[in-house]
């Protein structure tokens, strides 16, 4: 870690810092595109790697846009899929940080479906390794990331980027996303840098292994899955998600309108912390990280006096992939913690913050 602190040290004036809007269930990044600008709010995604416009609000050609002739390209997400053209033009993601000429797809076809499209595109976060594997341009080119495009073009020097979120109201300018290194906080001498799993397919996400604790009961031992700011809940895996609900007295899936966890109020004073031991490092999700904050329980199509919990059983998704995933930590988890992408040494970075212990109602 001391080699990473130094090195990022020497850099630090490189980083660019952009803020992101909550929405409840989703962080977005206002990016401007062309001149004169036009602007659109695109979903923080961990879990892809190619930006593109055309969800909510479609896409607007300025003077300096140009189209990539005979290019497009196709993703396949786990809920649904996508295809785009390319096009190039300038992308201003900041007052202070632009890039020149950035590719990126326009939306043409979509089948997204339970996918939050209030967004107008994605900016793909993932690993440059993700676009090889789901990414197919129809003339067999590369497309960059976003990443990539900030380095080639010499506006960062490290292939790195930090992302802090926090437990705040809907509608709040509260996360900040760090490209070329991480936030200066206190935080940082407590990273824990942990590898990207070796195991296929999940050493493509920002995937890790770590052993889930409920209690001091071992709930789930060490496993695999990955980081994804587009996704709302934690998923664990089946058994653990059983024995978690039945730890609950009372519990149940609220079948007719959320779909999450439901638990009574009498059982609210029963629930344990949920701790993620990651790296030698445990993480701990208090009782109250563990409820979805009933102020947004509409968001996520729940009754407004239930109480609901954010953790969920892995096998609800019906994920196309046909290897076996553990677990995924999604965006109320990154609420809690400090997450960090070091792409050039495979490792994902996890710190305290202050928002980790903050009751949230």
């Amino acid at each position: 870690m001391s080699r990473f602190l130094s090195r990022f040290e020497k850099h630090e004036k490189r980083t660019q810092n952009v803020e992101l809007k909550d929405h409840g269930i989703s962080y977005t990044v206002k990016i401007g595109i062309g001149l004169p600008p036009r602007y659109y709010d695109l979903l923080v995604d961990t879990a892809s790697t190619h930006t593109w416009i055309g969800g909510h609000k479609r896409y607007s050609r300025t003077k300096t846009s140009i189209k990539q002739e005979g290019r497009s390209f196709s993703v396949e997400y786990f809920k649904g899929s996508m295809t785009a053209v390319v096009y190039k033009d300038r992308v201003q993601l900041s007052s202070s940080l632009i890039i020149p000429n950035m590719e990126f797809g326009v939306l043409v076809v979509e089948s997204m479906q339970n996918m939050n499209l209030e967004c107008d595109g994605i900016l793909g976060l993932g690993p440059t390794v993700l676009s090889g594997r789901r990414v197919t341009p129809n003339n067999g080119q590369y497309l960059p990331t976003i990443m990539d495009e900030l380095l080639v073009q010499g506006i960062i020097q490290q292939n790195v980027f930090g992302l802090s979120f926090a437990p705040t109201p809907q509608g709040t300018v509260s996360g900040e996303l760090t490209f070329g290194g991480i936030k200066l906080q206190d935080n940082i001498n407590s990273m824990n840098w942990a590898d990207i799993t070796r195991k296929v397919p999940w050493n493509s996400y920002w995937g890790f292994e770590q052993a889930i604790k409920y209690g001091d009961q071992l709930l789930q031992p060490l496993s695999t899955g990955f980081l994804d700011s587009g996704t709302i809940l934690i998923y664990i895996s089946p058994q653990a998600f059983e024995t978690y609900s039945k730890s609950l007295p009372g519990s149940k899936i609220d079948e007719s309108r959320s779909k999450l966890l439901e638990i009574p109020q009498a059982s609210l004073s029963k629930m344990k912390s949920l701790s993620f031991l990651i790296n030698g490092v445990s993480y701990e999700l208090t009782p109250n990280a563990q409820l979805w904050p009933k102020r947004l329980n509409t968001l996520v199509g729940g009754a407004p006096d239930r109480y609901y919990s954010v953790v969920q059983n892995v096998g609800t998704l019906k994920l196309r992939s046909p290897v076996k995933l553990d677990f995924i930590m999604g965006y109320v988890f990154m609420k809690r913690f400090y997450t960090a992408y070091d792409g050039d040494n495979s490792k994902i970075g996890f710190a305290y913050t202050p928002s980790t212990y903050a009751d949230v109602y």
